[in-house]
């Protein structure tokens, strides 16, 4: 165990320090690190955490397909799994890393195949939250933001059906920062221009679009968006 620990300690502090001249050369231990992501010992699994979000903290494509390629599905499902980890550092910074491999969208797929939303939810509901660090909510937002960008009603419906949105509204109301609450209403928005009238009319009873609103109103560079936006809004209440 000892030996485990010095190793995966070891590697989390070469990482912390890793660019793009020398990933290839720490990309090596990504097989042993789909094994030891499964490792039961707390210290172990955080330095394995620690070691993936350093590893992924530059975003590129080419970076993240190579970490995930190394995970696999199995690798992939025991991270987000960890969402549900009772060790709080576990948890936390399984979020970071997820925010890391969601961005722009690309593979936001790929990780609700492997239970991505649920877990996500289960994590929204843990009585901690309160106690969250601010990074760790806005690192939430991102995720959602990601997979808003996707612009999928089906995407959609699963972020409905898992109750995301009402989850999501109440941690925000722990949030300070403006920047956490603008990617939060951001994503409202791309929901509500790719969603069904349905799914409007959902977030309308959420109360999600009246500080929508107010927010593209401040931000001159969504008045494209903010148009389609009212116009999705009043062919609703049209209908209704």
């Amino acid at each position: 165990m000892e030996s485990v620990q010095s190793y995966t300690w070891a590697l989390c502090t070469l990482c912390k320090d890793v660019t793009r001249s020398n990933f290839h050369l720490v990309s090596l231990s990504l097989p042993v690190l789909s094994e030891l992501i499964h490792h039961s010992d707390e210290t172990v699994l955080l330095d394995i955490c620690w070691v993936l979000q350093h590893l992924s903290n530059d975003r590129s494509v080419t970076r993240i397909q190579t970490i995930l390629d190394a995970l696999n599905n199995t690798g992939v499902r025991r991270l987000v799994a960890l969402l549900e980890h009772t060790y709080f550092m576990v948890h936390i910074t399984a979020v970071a890393i997820l925010r890391n491999l969601s961005w722009g969208g690309t593979y936001c797929q790929l990780l609700i195949d492997n239970n991505l939303l649920p877990c996500l939810s289960t994590f929204l509901l843990v009585d901690s939250s309160k106690c969250w660090p601010e990074h760790t909510i806005d690192d939430v937002c991102w995720i959602f933001s990601h997979i808003s960008l996707v612009g999928s009603a089906h995407l959609n419906q699963l972020l409905i059906g898992n109750g995301i949105i009402p989850r999501l509204m109440r941690l925000l109301n722990n949030a300070s920062s403006p920047g956490t609450t603008r990617r939060f209403l951001r994503a409202i928005s791309n929901m509500i221009l790719h969603g069904s009238m349905e799914q409007i009319k959902y977030l309308v009873n959420r109360g999600c679009v009246t500080p929508l609103l107010s927010y593209l109103k401040k931000d001159p560079n969504v008045e494209k968006d903010l148009l389609f936006v009212f116009e999705r809004v009043s062919l609703l209440a049209r209908k209704e």
